[in-house]
């Protein structure tokens, strides 16, 4: 083996030295092995064929054809009169590379220009500045613009798309936007006019502007501004020119407004502040300003503006906002009409609401006191208090106001204070529901019965108040005017009277309890399906009708009826006077029971039918009278008195007595069942039993037999 290998390389030795290696002489000089620079950014940008790009190292610069250029280094353009490059072609990329393209001043024309009808020019990566004759850059159209910043020059930017530049201190507006274009991801600041002007259907997003001469923002038509900040503008932080939407963007500390709008613009989700601490005009001055019609602000959170929000037009919506700060002259100020405005919380302003007649209102109520001048829907949005002597919590001067309290409190500071709700004379149609009322006294009566004033004093006309718990107030609980309706509301605990209605007005399904004075006071009105204990006097009625009404334990009379009032199907026990007084009027199917003076005491002009009187009461005591009658024109018909001391009364008086008429009445289990002690009496069809004197007769008295007796002693006691 070692054999065969040694003669092969021998062979292999020979053989090379028969066969010649050829000429060692080079046939020229070395060529160049490296690669350009634009062949390796083909290879680096990944394309198929290298990419020609033509290099620019001096200004001026006029490109004719389309294709990519660069910028191989700071260039500054020192001729006046002229664009530093000139872009006479369609689609053309200019890369900055980084670099500075630095203009002549006063007398240069913009650092890049595209001529009037070019488009597709693409510019990026760079700065520019000093060219105080013209743009930045002005690319035309279907252009790009991205990574540039421009500072100091006349104009800033304009191009269709631009993203991620920055304008600063530019003469005029730091970046203008083309028809149908984008602005991203950008900044504008200390520009003379305009941080950025959009165009028409611009999309400006995630942008920053600040300390610029004019707004901040400019959105010509039908344009987005979405997630912007815009802060210390000389004019408004962000405009919105017809059609535009502004959502979820920031204003604060502009000279005049935050936002300003002009028509059939929505602005949402935003905030403003510390708007308008230099306006020109206090018109200027809000956190939003509409100026047009057919807008919507919803959902913004606007806080210590000179204005929170001004409406200044007609037929917009304006809700869900919150509007507030210490520093704000007026929190929701709308000087149009043929508003919307619905649940806007609005707190802490100097005033609150400010609006004109004419406008559809639904607002949140955060504090008091507070005066609605205007026809509006109101709810509270928690239980407010009032600290302040002699104020009222609510004060309303306008037709159609409806509050609800939405189950909150209105809490007053006590003896000294104005009324928890005042509507003043003049004013109709008012209703406030579901809430509590506490610790008020109020300034002003209404009651003719009374020199107290109440809790809640409505003076207007067809008021409905619903869902009420008024208790513990100083003076009155609640004074109703004309045809006003109270329902399902408990008024207790007051130190005058519970309900005060005055004429054509209606009670029903409402409780009075311990009140100082009447528990409910009716004149020329009607309550039924209601309870009233523990008062002065339970129910008063004044020419009024009570119906399936419930009155005891109060410490004078439960039911009190004067000037033809009438009581039907009422109940009246345990009180410490009277069950019913009757100066004048009708009771029907009514009972008293257990009442300690009398059942029923009448005066005169009465009629009593079908009424049941019982009188012993729970510790054994016995009703003075079931009934008693002091004067004349009295009927008591088909009645029935059981345990009284005097089952039917007929008081003598000093006074003209008599022509009364007793018919069809049981009396029996009494101590005396009836009693005439006065003269000129009819008596028809009583029956009198088991009693320890059925009768005792003062002469004069006509009593008739009964039917189908022989004598009066048949069912009568002499």
């Amino acid at each position: 083996m070692k054999k065969r290998i040694l003669s092969t390389l021998i062979l292999m030795s020979i053989t090379g030295m028969v066969f010649g290696q050829g000429s060692l002489t080079p046939p020229g000089a070395p060529a160049p092995t490296m690669k350009s620079l634009d062949e390796i950014y083909s290879a680096v940008s990944g394309s198929a064929s290298a990419e020609v790009r033509t290099p620019i190292s001096s200004l001026p610069f006029t490109i004719s054809e389309s294709g990519s250029y660069y910028v191989v280094s700071n260039l500054t353009m020192t001729a006046t009169g002229a664009h530093g490059i000139y872009v006479q072609a369609d689609d053309v990329t200019i890369d900055l590379m980084g670099f500075t393209l630095t203009g002549p001043g006063e007398s240069s024309g913009s650092a890049i220009k595209t001529g009037t009808f070019n488009k597709g020019c693409r510019v990026f990566s760079g700065t520019i500045r000093n060219w105080l004759g013209g743009y930045a850059v002005s690319a035309g159209f279907e252009s790009q613009i991205q990574n540039v910043i421009a500072i100091e020059n006349e104009r800033g930017l304009y191009g269709v798309q631009i993203k991620d530049c920055q304008a600063v201190r530019n003469t005029t507006a730091g970046i203008y936007g083309g028809f149908a274009g984008s602005i991203l991801n950008c900044k504008a600041s200390e520009n003379g006019t305009w941080g950025i002007s959009s165009g028409q259907a611009n999309v400006i997003e995630n942008c920053s502007v600040y300390y610029n001469g004019s707004e901040g923002i400019l959105a010509q038509y039908n344009s987005i501004v979405r997630n912007c900040t815009s802060f210390a503008n000389q004019h408004s932080g962000i405009k919105g020119e017809a059609g535009t939407q502004i959502i979820n963007c920031n204003a604060s500390s502009n000279e005049r407004s935050g936002f300003e709008i002009t028509e059939k613009c929505s602005i949402e989700n935003c905030s403003a502040s510390s708007n308008g601490n230099r306006p020109t005009t206090h018109q200027d001055g809000a956190g939003i300003q509409i100026t047009g019609s057919d807008n919507l602000v919803k959902g913004n959170t606007v806080q210590d503006n000179m204005w929170g929000i001004h409406v200044a037009s007609e037929r917009n919506a304006i809700g869900h906002n919150i509007i507030g700060g210490e520093n704000t002259e007026k929190g929701l100020y709308i000087t149009g009409t043929e508003n919307r405005v619905f649940e806007n919380q609005v707190s802490g302003t100097e005033d609150n609401y400010d609006m004109a007649a004419g406008n559809q209102l639904n607002l949140l109520l955060s504090e008091i006191p507070e005066t609605l001048d205007w026809p509006s829907t109101v709810r509270l949005t928690g239980s407010l208090t009032v600290s302040e002597q002699g104020v009222n919590g609510i004060t309303v001067q306008a037709d159609n106001v409806s509050i609800d309290m939405a189950g909150h409190s209105l809490i007053g500071p006590g003896t000294g204070s104005g009324h928890a709700v005042h509507q003043l004379p003049g004013f109709n149609n008012f209703s406030l529901s579901n809430g509590n009322i506490s610790n008020w006294e109020g300034t002003t009566s209404y009651a003719t019965f009374s020199p107290e004033p109440a809790a809640v004093a409505i003076a207007g006309e067809y008021s409905n108040l619903k869902r009420l718990n008024i208790s513990d107030n100083k003076g009155g609980g609640v004074y109703v005017k004309k045809y006003g309706t109270l329902s399902e509301c408990n008024v207790s605990s007051n130190q005058a009277y519970g309900i005060c209605v005055d004429s054509g007005g209606r009670i029903e399904a409402c409780r009075t309890i311990n009140n100082a004075l009447y528990g409910m006071s009716l004149g020329g009105s009607f309550v039924k399906d209601s309870q009233s204990r523990g008062n002065n006097v339970g129910i008063y009625l004044l020419n009024s009708v009570a119906k399936n009404c419930s009155t005891s334990s109060n410490t004078e009379d439960g039911l009190r009826l004067e000037n033809n009032a009438e009581a039907l199907n009422c109940n009246s026990a345990y009180n410490a006077e009277n069950g019913f007084l009757v100066y004048n009027g009708n009771l029907r199917q009514c009972t008293a029971r257990y009442n300690t003076l009398c059942g029923i005491d009448i005066w005169d002009d009465a009629l009593i039918e079908d009424c049941l009187v019982e009188g012993q009461n729970y510790e054994g005591r016995y009703t003075r009278a079931g009934i008693e009658v002091l004067f004349d024109d009295v009927t008591l018909m088909n009645n029935t008195v059981r345990q009284c001391q005097e089952g039917i009364l007929l008081q003598y008086s000093d006074y003209e007595s008599g022509n009364n008429m007793l018919e069809g009445n049981r009396i029996y289990e009494c101590g005396i069942g009836i009693n005439l002690q006065q003269a000129d009496n009819i008596l028809l069809n009583n029956r009198v039993w088991n009693c320890s004197t059925n009768y005792s007769d003062t002469a004069g008295n006509h009593v008739p037999l009964v039917s189908g007796t022989v004598a009066p002693s048949d069912n009568l006691s002499f």
